[in-house]
């Protein structure tokens, strides 16, 4: 996975830079296990990374200067160092003086599974469960959608009461306040989108990053309605909790042609945009044409989740390496972040993704599986040779700003799988944001 550098493009103050320490430190650790090991392609993509990490923070600096968020210059005369130093506050500096292996001798040398993950990628977690983060926290990003907001919100105590009903019940009277300013939208839509904002600020202290929420999947073939509910997510954030920065919502957004354009329109807007239920690299590339922050393949379709026994025959192993790869031949700033995950070998298989996000069974599980002896897969799905994707990477050129043309690309990607599996995520996603909806009217 390239080394992560905060761009131009993706700072938007001092304090989101901090919040990309640990990631770059997580990145510079796979450095240096790249050149012990020789995993994937390490030391061939650091090199270049690094000859153009200068160039990159140089943008970065007279951006972050442009804007006035901070003053700054380079206090020594040492070139690269003393401008890392000067954005990361002495991190980076130290690393270049060995940082990296001194943190590995005092015991940051992976000790499970998780560790391991940790060390390839960002691990994000996937729940709206306080208790999973506070235990194996912290995260980088938190991702959810109606799905999780649903089983979470019905979760019950030892004694069979409401876990939320408080929650609940505020989100409905916020809500019933709202339709003031809402008035197009059903009061029980607004309290779900409360309800989802209030799990996501309890989860918040124990992330770095991201927090994700989804949009109403109803809205998914609805460029406009997706980008209102985007604006009323953020709305909530800022009322429900003045003291978070907006800039840590992602937008999780259906990977159909209008919920890609509507990415791109909330993009400009400087709101961060995740493509979701993403199947082929005809979803892919239009993801990165319009500028997600985050793509997430499913690895499994959503369907495996809830029907007991399904086994997705064709997983998107090969769609989440290629979609990678693919990103970083062409220099997108797009993070790929594999999710829809079954079992602790499904994820090690995908460590070195940009991110992952797992569910709380499966990191308990790799919290609790040692690291030595591990004899099973890791990384395999980035340590392909980057020849071998010629073939995959199509002339996506064409289609990107062609609406029929994509539309007839991805209706036939993989046989007509791909779209097959979104329909299918879509009906499930609608399916349990009606009983979210449900348990406002209660």
């Amino acid at each position: 996975m390239p080394l992560q550098t905060t761009t131009a493009a993706q700072a938007h103050s001092l304090p989101e830079l901090h919040l990309r320490r640990r990631e770059l430190l997580a990145n510079l650790a796979i450095l240096q296990h790249s050149a012990a090991t020789g995993f994937s392609t390490g030391a061939s993509w650091a090199a270049g990374r690094l000859e153009t990490a200068e160039a990159e923070l140089e943008v970065l600096r007279a951006d972050v200067l442009h804007r006035g968020l901070l003053t700054y210059e380079p206090k020594t005369g040492e070139g690269f160092k003393a401008l890392l130093y000067s954005v990361f506050g002495g991190l980076v500096a130290e690393v270049f003086e060995g940082l990296v292996s001194k943190l590995l001798e005092m015991g940051s040398a992976p000790q499970t599974l998780l560790d391991v993950l940790r060390a390839h990628s960002a691990v994000d977690c996937d729940t709206f469960d306080p208790e999973v983060p506070s235990k194996l926290g912290p995260f980088v990003d938190c991702t959810s959608n109606q799905a999780i907001a649903y089983h979470e919100l019905i979760r019950v105590d030892g004694e069979g009461k409401q876990v939320h009903a408080q929650l609940i019940q505020d989100a409905i009277a916020f809500a019933a306040v709202k339709k003031q300013v809402y008035a197009e939208v059903d009061t029980a839509e607004l309290a779900v989108e409360v309800m989802m904002v209030k799990l996501a600020l309890r989860i918040v202290p124990h992330l770095t990053g991201y927090s994700h929420i989804q949009t109403n999947p109803k809205y998914s073939y609805s460029k406009q309605k997706t980008i209102e509910n985007a604006q009323r997510i953020m709305a909530a954030f800022k009322e429900l909790d003045p003291t978070y920065n907006t800039k840590r919502v992602c937008i999780k957004i259906p990977a159909t042609w209008e919920g890609m354009q509507a990415c791109r329109e909330l993009e400009g807007r400087g709101i961060a945009t995740l493509a979701t239920t993403m199947f082929c690299m005809e979803q892919a590339a239009l993801a990165s044409h319009v500028g997600c922050t985050y793509i997430a393949p499913y690895i499994n379709e959503l369907r495996v989740h809830f029907d007991a026994g399904y086994v997705d025959e064709n997983k998107a192993f090969d769609f989440c390496g290629s979609a990678q790869r693919y990103y970083e031949k062409i220099g997108s700033r797009t993070r790929v972040l594999p999710a829809s995950l079954t079992s602790v070998q499904e994820v090690m298989r995908l460590a070195g993704a940009h991110h992952i996000t797992v569910a709380p069974p499966l990191l308990t599980k790799l919290a609790e599986t040692p690291a030595n002896p591990w004899e099973g897969d890791t990384g395999s799905v980035f340590s392909r040779d980057h020849g071998a994707d010629e073939g995959v990477f199509g002339d996506y050129g064409r289609i990107v700003e062609d609406e029929g043309g994509w539309r007839l690309a991805f209706t036939r990607s993989l046989g007509g799988r791909a779209e097959g599996k979104i329909v299918q995520a879509i009906n499930i996603f609608c399916e349990k944001q009606e009983g979210l909806e449900g348990l406002a009217r209660r």
